[in-house]
């Protein structure tokens, strides 16, 4: 029987493996789903690791260039992750295509301001 502690630590163990077959999967040319790719991010964050997370948010980036909604999750895991020219530059992709949406979009506002633009 598994209890939620178990359960909790397998998922972690999931999310990890995850984050670190991200190169090798990278490497042999196999799609990884952008759900996986959001998962190993937000499990590299929590494990402070800044590189991965960002990894993470480039292969989101490379796997689907026509999503808008992919722009503004790599936007926010590379706010988080600490690289902020880059979450600059998806923000600004995603509100390009929603303007509407900007007000919305307060990532974009604190990435500019620890990139010193605001």
């Amino acid at each position: 029987m598994e209890t939620a502690v178990s359960g909790g630590w397998s998922m972690v163990f999931r999310l990890m493996c995850a984050v670190l077959m991200l190169p090798v999967l990278a490497a042999s040319g196999q799609q990884v789903s952008i759900n996986d790719l959001r998962q190993a991010g937000f499990a590299a964050l929590a494990d402070r690791d800044a590189k991965g997370a960002i990894a993470a948010a480039d292969s989101m980036v490379k796997n689907d260039e026509t999503e808008p909604s992919v722009w503004r999750l790599a936007g926010d895991l590379y706010l988080r992750a600490g690289d902020y020219k880059k979450a600059i530059v998806q923000f600004k992709r995603y509100i390009e295509r929603h303007p509407e949406h900007e007000a919305d979009l307060w990532q974009h506002g604190i990435a500019l301001a620890f990139d010193g633009q605001y």
